[in-house]
């Protein structure tokens, strides 16, 4: 009887059960089912239907928590020691979720510029992971744009890790690693001589290779380089001969025509391979692998008027060391171009693009040193007319002021005018335009004012306006002493008593190669955004 009683018992309460189930409305038991931990459960266990059906939307409801609280994490405000400690975690997905975090906030952020994060940083690029290294990297980057970061980056002697990165086969690693090495470079000039010691002219160069992106990382590479070759001799030649950097040079210039910035940086420092006291190995070198005539190239192609400046002013220190058999006409017939649209602006016959005076300055000197003991390039001058171009530049340039002008375009001249097949035809020419007019009006108002004098006052020399135009007896007098091929020295180089007084690696500059000093930061100049 009792065991009756209790399964009457059970089954009762198992009735009960189904018929409160049943009692549910439908979105009570759909809702019990997903929302089950809300406290919107079912008053029912049984696994129905329902629930089964449930599992997917479950299922999608956890991710999307997952996906909010992962978003909270990266919106939170992480301080530099908890950064810090994630960074030094044994968990490797902790070190790379922290590592990339720093990567974003050191964008916008300079606080997060310490030395602790910095040694982390350099800690990790030697971790081996290349994601890991990559963002430490990048970060770095991101730091040296800070002045506290940069010098951080410097006392840390990041400098020697960031050179090691150069050579890293990941593209966006050297990218990051040679902008970062050009920031300490152009802000500190304490890592210069230390850059020098660590290999950083080689490294940078040996960099480029393999790069498939490296047309947007190039303007970063020769300025670099630049800053280093800069104030040391035996780096320039180094640079030049043992890393095979004249040709490499040539070819970037040959390669990157349409790219200023890459023209701009790399011409500077073509120009500083040409500048010293000991630099005609090297221009001799360059002349070699047709510097000349890739720099016209380019020169023709410059729109703007301080690239074509730099090309012309490179031009100029390049052409002395012409030899006397190569031919330029083309070069000669575009600073012949150069100099007569400035005559006609002058003149007011017309402006067709408008050359600054320091170009015209350039190009006058670059045509004195090309017809300096070359008779190709004398005729060259005579046939494109250029006879009556220069002259034009002495008479609507008559003010003492403009003889960085007048000068250089009296000794092409008098170079054009004598020992050459045309050399008659030339003199003819000169006095069909008034030439010996504009000479001797020039020379009445030159006189004592201009000689030059040494810094003890004595004079060691009186200027182009006495020495004449054509074969005059004074040259033909001192060619007998000197031999047959004397000719007037180069532009320039009379100057280098007074220069060579002074000393330094860098003779010849002041004059040669005009405002040619350390530039000031251009950071704003290149593309920041790789």
């Amino acid at each position: 009887m009792r065991h009756v009683d209790l399964a009457s018992e059970i089954h009762g309460k198992a009735l009960n059960a189904v018929q409160d189930a049943y009692a549910d409305t439908r979105w009570e038991r759909v809702r019990g089912a997903i929302f089950s931990d809300f406290g919107h459960g079912s008053r029912t266990s049984r696994d129905t239907m329902v629930s089964r059906l449930a599992e997917p939307a479950k299922n999608v409801r956890r991710a999307i928590e997952n996906l909010l609280a992962l978003q909270r994490e990266n919106d939170g405000k992480y301080t530099v020691e908890d950064l810090l400690r994630q960074m030094r975690s044994a968990d490797q997905e902790t070190v790379v979720r922290a590592v990339k975090h720093v990567y974003a906030v050191s964008k916008n952020d300079g606080s997060i510029a310490t030395k602790e994060m910095i040694d982390e940083l350099l800690r990790v690029t030697r971790s081996g992971d290349p994601e890991l290294v990559r963002n430490a990297v990048g970060a770095l980057s991101h730091i040296s744009d800070h002045p506290n970061g940069r010098m951080f980056l410097f006392r840390s002697e990041g400098l020697a890790e960031i050179i090691r990165m150069l050579g890293s086969e990941d593209e966006a690693v050297v990218r990051y690693a040679l902008t970062t090495l050009h920031r300490l470079l152009q802000h500190i000039e304490s890592t210069r001589p230390m850059a020098r010691q660590l290999g950083a002219t080689p490294g940078s160069y040996s960099s480029s290779r393999g790069m498939a992106n490296a047309r947007r990382c190039y303007p970063w590479l020769p300025d670099a380089v630049h800053i280093l070759i800069f104030d040391d001799v035996n780096e320039r030649n180094r640079f030049a001969l043992d890393c095979d950097g004249a040709r490499r040079l040539i070819r970037l210039l040959t390669t990157h025509e349409d790219q200023p910035k890459v023209v701009m940086t790399a011409v500077r420092c073509v120009r500083v391979l040409c500048a010293g006291q000991d630099a005609s190995h090297l221009k001799h070198l360059l002349i070699e692998k047709d510097a000349l005539f890739v720099l016209y190239t380019n020169l023709k192609k410059a729109e703007e008027a301080r690239t074509r400046i730099t090309i012309l002013a490179c031009l100029r220190n390049l052409s002395d060391a012409v030899s006397n058999e190569q031919d330029h006409a083309v070069i000669v017939i575009a600073l012949l171009d150069i100099i007569k649209e400035s005559e006609r602006a002058i003149g007011g016959r017309g402006h067709l693009q408008g050359y600054s005076e320091e170009e015209v300055m350039f190009a006058a000197g670059v045509l004195s040193n090309l017809t300096c003991n070359n008779v190709n390039n004398k005729a060259s001058v005579y046939e494109a007319n250029g006879i009556g171009t220069l002259v034009d530049v002495l008479r609507l340039r008559p003010d003492k002021a403009d003889e960085m002008v007048t000068e250089p375009a009296l000794c092409t001249l008098r170079h054009s005018t004598a020992r050459h097949g045309n050399s008659s035809a030339a003199q003819r020419a000169f006095a069909r335009v008034d030439g010996w007019e504009v000479v001797m009006k020039n020379l009445e108002r030159g006189g004592a004012s201009q000689r030059r004098f040494n810094d003890d006052g004595t004079v060691y020399g009186t200027g182009n306006w006495h020495r004449g135009v054509g074969g005059v007896s004074e040259y033909q007098s001192m060619g007998s002493e000197l031999g047959d091929g004397y000719e007037p020295e180069l532009f320039g180089a009379r100057h280098a008593h007074n220069d060579a007084l002074h000393g330094g690696d860098n003779y010849g500059l002041d004059r040669i190669d005009h405002s040619f000093r350390m530039p000031h930061n251009n950071s704003d100049w290149f593309d920041t955004d790789l």
